[in-house]
């Protein structure tokens, strides 16, 4: 006897209700873990940022005391970063996250970010080598720029095998181009088209640290503006990404969940 395909349909709806409900749960334990966990770091980061401008300005200070408070307020601005994009996939999980899209000097935010992640770098034993164009300006979310930015280069230090990294930035007819490249281990073409998939990577659990989602983070943030991504890989000869954003301002907004 077959079954009654109302009270199938009836069951499928309560359990996509039960599954709906589920992920809404997870989003907000992930969103409320986030919290907990940033609210004691952000002034830790304020003390070690402080710490570190008062050691930059002492030149008497001993460098095993410097080299150790670098170490430290690098390790916290990472950690930071680590919540940051869980809060981000919380967000654009439930459909929340929202652009706040604004004239930005985009070179400016890339130079930040080498800046900053030229000491994660040294302790790779790689180094980072930037050309950027200075003035670059569009109309983008800042915090969106500055974790595209974060992300590929993060990525290409943990996968460069502690080779050279480059990172360019070029604008040229109303299209802003980040270019960050690496000599690493490189991507299989099986694996080339999912790395922008959320929680997948290029490479097995336990050869390198993190969520897997921050090229999936890239692929969403650059969608939102307007951009468009090219990726080169090949085993063993190192991956290059090019995000390519319009500079003009945005006239339609880009649903994060698409």
């Amino acid at each position: 006897m077959s079954a009654d395909p109302s009270q199938e349909l009836v069951s499928l709806r309560e359990e996509v209700a039960f599954l709906r409900d589920a992920v809404r749960a997870r989003d907000e334990f992930i969103s409320m873990i986030v919290h907990e966990v940033r609210n004691p770091l952000t002034p830790l980061l304020m003390q070690s940022s402080s710490l570190l401008l008062l050691v930059k300005k002492e030149r008497a200070v001993p460098h095993r005391i410097s080299r150790a408070v670098v170490s430290l307020n690098s390790i916290v601005e990472h950690l930071m970063r680590r919540t940051a994009t869980l809060l981000d996939i919380s967000r654009m999980s439930s459909g929340i996250y929202r652009l706040d899209p604004s004239e930005v000097d985009v070179s400016a935010i890339v130079s930040d970010v080498v800046e900053r992640m030229s000491i994660e770098a040294g302790g790779a034993g790689s180094t980072l080598h930037a050309t950027i164009e200075p003035g670059v300006v569009g109309w983008w979310d800042p915090l969106a720029l500055e974790q595209i930015a974060d992300n590929l280069v993060s990525n290409a230090i943990k996968y460069g095998n502690g080779k050279p990294v480059e990172v360019e930035l070029t604008a040229h007819d109303g299209i802003a181009a980040l270019t960050v490249r690496d000599q690493g281990m490189g991507i299989s073409p099986d694996n080339l088209n999912r790395v922008f998939d959320r929680f997948e990577r290029a490479v097995r659990r336990g050869q390198a640290s993190g969520f897997g989602v921050g090229l999936w983070l890239v692929g969403r943030l650059t969608q939102q503006m307007g951009g468009e991504i090219d990726i080169q890989s090949a085993l063993d000869e190192g991956t290059r990404i090019v995000i390519k954003l319009p500079t003009r301002r945005m006239t339609q907004s880009h649903d994060s969940n698409r």
